[in-house]
């Protein structure tokens, strides 16, 4: 059963010093599948009676990063964050307040549902433009601004957070390979894309292809977070003759990460 969070709710004390976290949300429309797939992800055992979550659910998972892949004694011991924000439109205007100091997305679907594939471009966009009117310190956006239009994929290039495209319910999607190859989204932002079945846990052991492609993209949100010596001041970075030094900025990164991690 997912815990909820709201505003009215303190969250878990920060991780013991010694290990450090990356704060990754999960998000997506309503019934896509999302608190089946974190339970799923933490627990490696599906979720008999999924509820709906209020305001943000959050589960915690361990995670082992090797920094040289060539060299066991590497290993260090993270732990992942997944905030599982609500997909209720009742919640829209109050999201942000859990957007804050993300490291990654999971931007999940319903493969029998092409809307909510379609409709992750105004959650990426949603989720981009709080983060940057709380980095500007500016108050939450006003009722005439609108997610849902002119989402632009160098929204995503000023921001370059690490994002996986996941597919849930395999199982009862007869294209899901013609769909996750086609999509739109993952193409303009270049992140990897994978189909998963919350029903059966087998799909979800260590070597399965659908957990290689979790951890490869785990990885990557550290490896950002915590080794990746690349970065951009915001303030340069938002500038107004910066586009072209952005653009080039983000092809060097993830060059540099799909290298790491090939």
């Amino acid at each position: 059963m997912a815990s909820l969070l709201d505003s009215s709710i303190q969250a878990p004390p920060p991780a013991p010093e010694s290990v450090k976290s990356v704060k990754i949300l999960v998000v997506g429309d309503s019934e896509v599948g999302k608190t089946s797939m974190v339970h799923l992800l933490c627990h490696k055992s599906p979720l008999a009676r999924p509820l709906y979550t209020t305001g943000c659910s959050l589960e915690v998972k361990e995670h082992e990063y090797f920094s040289d892949k060539t060299d066991m004694s590497s290993r260090e011991l993270f732990f992942l964050e997944f905030w599982d924000i609500g997909g209720s439109i009742a919640y829209e205007k109050s999201r942000y307040i859990f957007y804050d100091g993300a490291d990654g997305v999971i931007l999940v679907h319903d493969l029998t549902n092409r809307n909510s594939h379609d409709n992750l471009k105004k959650w990426l966009k949603g989720m981009l433009t709080d983060r940057t009117r709380q980095e500007k310190k500016l108050h939450r956006r006003t009722n005439s601004e609108d997610y849902g239009i002119g989402f632009d994929s160098e929204m995503y290039t000023d921001s370059a957070i690490p994002a996986i495209v996941v597919g849930t319910k395999k199982d009862l999607s007869r294209s899901s390979n013609e769909l996750l190859s086609h999509s739109s989204l993952a193409n303009d932002i270049n992140a990897q894309v994978v189909s998963v079945n919350c029903r059966k846990a087998s799909n979800w052991t260590p070597g399965a292809p659908e957990m290689q492609c979790f951890n490869t993209f785990f990885d990557k949100v550290i490896y950002r977070k915590y080794y990746c010596e690349a970065s951009l001041p915001y303030e340069e970075a938002n500038s107004d003759n910066s586009t072209s030094r952005r653009v080039s900025w983000l092809k060097q990164f993830t060059q540099s990460i799909n290298t790491s991690f090939s």
